[in-house]
């Protein structure tokens, strides 16, 4: 008897509020941000620092810190994550099509100019093996694929696709839920 599982993944809908002052403020995330994330103008500049260098960053990954500068002092930040409910990812499905569309062109195929690194796009078997590989599978936003991919880290072939995209958060998702061959 073959038994089929959904799971369900739910990220509940909650606003946040953050005292600012007039001046720098430290602060960390619980979650992705981006600029955008931020509701109101309480919030003039955000900047981080990553690989030893300062950037005025507009994507914040959970468990980083940033400074944001505020010019209007005592306000609250207001942030506020969206609902969202999908079916957790498959790795045949949902990943592989996304590298196969994404990262083949002309780059990690078996003929491409990244032919010789440790991801190589072939076949479902093979490509799931080297995926693996770049798995942090206790912090999925930690995970080399999905840091090459976004340019978080160095990566030949520049940003491929940007954090919260469809294709991000299909990986991640995929990941978070045990990064299955399925």
């Amino acid at each position: 008897m073959k038994v089929i599982i959904f799971m369900l993944m739910f990220v509940l809908s909650y606003a946040q509020n953050i005292n600012v002052e007039k001046s720098w403020n430290l602060l960390g995330a619980t979650e992705n941000l981006s600029s955008s994330f931020f509701k109101n103008d309480c919030a003039n500049v955000v900047w981080t620092y990553k690989n030893g260098n300062w950037s005025n960053n507009t994507n914040i990954l959970k468990g980083e810190g940033f400074w944001l500068y505020s010019a209007n002092g005592n306000c609250t930040l207001s942030t506020e994550s969206t609902m969202t409910t999908s079916t957790a990812k498959q790795f045949q499905s949902d990943v592989f099509p996304i590298f196969q569309t994404n990262c083949t062109t002309s780059c990690h195929s078996s003929t491409g100019i990244a032919q010789n690194t440790r991801f190589v796009v072939t076949n479902l078997s093979s490509t799931y093996a080297a995926t693996i590989t770049l798995v942090d599978a206790i912090n999925a936003h930690n995970s080399a694929i999905l840091q090459k991919a976004t340019y978080v880290i160095g990566h030949s072939g520049g940003k491929v696709f940007d954090i919260n995209s469809t294709e991000y958060n299909t990986i991640l998702s995929w990941i978070s839920n045990g990064a299955s061959n399925n």
